[in-house]
């Protein structure tokens, strides 16, 4: 089962900008209650995949929960959505060339901003991305003069939200998977998030994966960069397939 987010689609109305985990932890709960309504559904085989910001939305939905029977996690932080977005903004610059001084000015200047002007700024051309247009252009807007003087929109509280206490709270099956080049979260980072995560509340029940040359996107590349996943948008076969025997082998 999957649908349209609020704003997106089909749906009317706007997402809510400030509380938005907390908007699609809702969405999420309400599938939930109606696929439990359902006479056709296997109540015990109810579970979750999500990609990428599920990496948040998922286990605040299954900690303490009964009714979600697994999780399958795709290119999932480990840490806050402020420290994830340093890394991303961070890594797609160094890629596009920017150097690493920098490329990381920018990343520690999101941690200070918090979902600032910068970091829409970087959205807008990440498609196809310039960094000089974008350094040139960001400086320009306004009366601003330089990166620190930008105004931050009204603050984005999801973005310091940490998956880690809620992953504690996880009792069920994960299968968490990554892709080694992956430029837009920190896999290191997660992985071992995961880990000292499942050690600490003992769930062994877990598997994770990490493909080698495999972008955010779950597809094969060399760097991670954007260009390289607009020119290649086809998962990996090993992708589909080990998600595929976990659930069978969840199912023995």
């Amino acid at each position: 089962m999957s649908w349209d987010k609020p704003g997106t689609g089909e749906t009317k109305g706007e997402y809510d900008r400030v509380h938005l985990f907390q908007e699609r932890v809702k969405v999420v709960r309400e599938a939930i209650r109606f696929l439990k309504k359902r006479s056709d559904i296997d109540l015990g085989s109810i579970g979750l995949w999500g990609m990428s910001q599920a990496g948040w939305i998922m286990p605040m939905v299954a900690a303490g929960s009964k009714d979600v029977s697994f999780i399958i996690a795709v290119s999932c932080a480990g840490e806050s959505g402020v420290k994830q977005g340093a890394s991303l903004i961070r890594r797609h610059l160094l890629l596009e060339g920017l150097a690493e001084e920098e490329a990381k000015r920018f990343g520690e200047l999101h941690v200070k901003k918090n979902q600032a002007r910068i970091y829409d700024e970087y959205l807008k051309y990440a498609e196809p991305f310039n960094e000089q247009k974008y350094i040139r252009e960001v400086l320009k807007m306004g009366e601003v003069k330089s990166p620190e003087d930008f105004t931050p929109y009204p603050p984005d509280y999801c973005q310091f939200i940490d998956p880690v206490p809620y992953l504690e709270k996880v009792t069920c099956p994960v299968l968490a998977i990554w892709g080694e080049k992956d430029a837009s979260i920190d896999v290191n980072q997660a992985v071992k998030a995961y880990r000292r995560t499942f050690a600490k509340v003992e769930n062994h029940n877990f598997q994770f994966v990490v493909f080698p040359e495999t972008s955010h996107f779950m597809t094969r590349t060399k760097t991670g960069s954007m260009k390289e996943w607009r020119e290649n948008k086809e998962s990996i076969p090993e992708f589909l397939n080990t998600m595929e025997k976990w659930l069978i082998n969840l199912r023995k």
